[in-house]
C-alpha cells in the first residue's frame, strides 16, 4: 500500500511539476521557480473566471510554500544521513529512524500534492486544464 502510495505521488509529482524552493533545491539545475511562474502564467492566460483564477492562484501558492517546506527538510535528512554514515559509532536503528522520519514527511507532502491537485481540477474546465499544463518548462532535463 505505503509502495503504492509513493508510486503514485512520484508520478504525481513528476507530472505536476510544482515543487520549488528558493534556494532551488527541487531541481537539479535550479528551473524550480521557472515552472512557478510559467504556472502562474498559464492560469492567468487560460482560465477566464477570475474568482477561480483567484482560487487557483492561492492553492499554486499553497504548493510552492509546501514544496519549500518539504524541500528544506529534505536538505536536513540529506546532512543527517551524511553526518550518521561519517559517524563510526552510528547504529542502524539511528539510521532506520531517519529513513522512517524521512517518509512520513515525504508521504505527507506527496498526499498534500495530490490533494491540491484534485482541488485545481475541481476550480477547471478539461480544457483549461489541458492549457494550465501545457508548461514548456520542467524540473526533468530535457
Amino acid at each position: 500500500m505505503l509502495n503504492k502510495i509513493f508510486q503514485t505521488g512520484l508520478v504525481i509529482l513528476l507530472m505536476f511539476l510544482f515543487a520549488c524552493s528558493s534556494q532551488k533545491l527541487a531541481t537539479v539545475d535550479g528551473r524550480g521557480q521557472e515552472v512557478v511562474e510559467e504556472q502562474r502564467e498559464l492560469i492567468q492566460k487560460n482560465v477566464q473566471n477570475s474568482d477561480k483564477q483567484v482560487q487557483l492562484l492561492q492553492i499554486l501558492d499553497e504548493i510552492e510554500q509546501e514544496s519549500q517546506d518539504f524541500f528544506k527538510y529534505y536538505g536536513e535528512y540529506n546532512r543527517k544521513i551524511v553526518r550518521l554514515n561519517q559517524n563510526y559509532n552510528s547504529s542502524r536503528q539511528e539510521f532506520d529512524q531517519s529513513i522512517g522520519d524521512f517518509n512520513q514527511q515525504y508521504e505527507r507532502y506527496l498526499r498534500m500534492l495530490i490533494k491540491k491537485r484534485f482541488e485545481m481540477r475541481k476550480l477547471t474546465t478539461r480544457d483549461e486544464w489541458a492549457q494550465i499544463m501545457d508548461r514548456k518548462s520542467s524540473f526533468i532535463p530535457q
